[in-house]
């Protein structure tokens, strides 16, 4: 066999070298290839997610104009109807909710409580944890209740008990026995709001009323379906002092093709003052 002069083993040394530094910048292409699509989806997504919450912004806008410049269609809103519209490419649904009408969980003792979480589906030992739960949350001990919860059971999780008032519907889910339906359940009819007017059940629906144990009893659900249900208006506009300093909470929640869904939840006061019409006290 003839043997090949140097530089031709050179050359093919040279020439497998090359192919290697191809294969290797080839495979740096393909992960900065990678890379950037995965940066771009990322950065898309994340474009599609905040027009999304800019639209559930500007609903919330559109809702606080209306309420300001007490809109007919907007005040309906406040008989439990809901308002939906296209908006920046998103479709919009509002719902005003007043908070008067609804059950203050940091101001309810146990019998209340245990009405409260029927209407929201729990019984039996279900209903005595998380009762139990919220009043160990809620109290200043560490001393356990028979089926509550304290520190040593949420050390696991992480989790500092608050010994005080809850501060939002969402810390609902992280007390014992409050199941993700069933903080789903309640965030209709109750609040967290320690300021907030009395309860009346002038403004309140069938659920905070059956939790509250009004003594209008079934008569005021029956009242309180059919304005839900618009056989008549449930609250008069006329008179300034009938909207001024009432907590109203504005629910928006935005949705479009390819940007899924934002939901925004703002607690505000009118104040009746042109310079400042009203104040957020919440939102999230």
């Amino acid at each position: 066999m003839k043997a090949l002069p140097p530089d031709a083993d050179e050359r093919g040394f040279a020439l497998i070298a090359a192919v290697a530094s191809l294969a290797v910048f080839a495979a740096i292409a393909l992960v900065v290839i990678s890379a950037t699509r995965i940066d771009l989806a990322k950065a898309q997504g994340e474009l599609a997610s905040a027009q999304t919450r800019l639209a559930a912004e500007g609903g919330l806008a559109i809702a606080l104009h209306g309420l300001m410049n007490r809109d007919a269609a907007t005040l309906a809103l406040l008989d439990g109807r809901t308002q939906e519209l296209d908006f920046a490419g998103s479709h919009l649904t509002i719902t005003l909710i007043d908070e008067r009408g609804k059950v203050n969980i940091n101001a309810i003792e146990a019998p209340v409580i245990e009405r409260m979480l029927s209407e929201a589906g729990l019984e039996g030992q279900a209903m005595a944890i998380a009762r139990d739960s919220l009043l160990d949350w809620q109290d200043s001990d560490d001393e356990a209740l028979p089926n509550g919860a304290e520190a040593p059971y949420y050390a696991r999780q992480g989790i500092t008990p608050r010994n005080g008032g809850v501060q939002s519907i969402d810390e609902l889910g992280t007390i014992r026995g409050f199941t993700p339906a069933v903080v789903a359940r309640l965030r209709p009819f109750v609040t967290v709001e320690r300021s907030a007017v009395p309860f009346s059940s002038r403004y309140a629906g069938p659920q905070a009323l059956a939790a509250i144990g009004d003594g209008r009893g079934a008569i005021a659900g029956i009242e309180r379906q059919r304005e839900l249900s618009g056989q008549r208006t449930a609250i008069g506009f006329t008179d300034p002092a009938s909207w001024t300093g009432r907590p109203i909470t504005v629910h928006v929640e935005a949705a479009a093709p390819g940007r899924g869904r934002y939901r925004l939840e703002a607690i505000v006061e009118l104040t009746g003052k042109p310079a400042h019409p009203y104040v957020v006290r919440r939102i999230s």
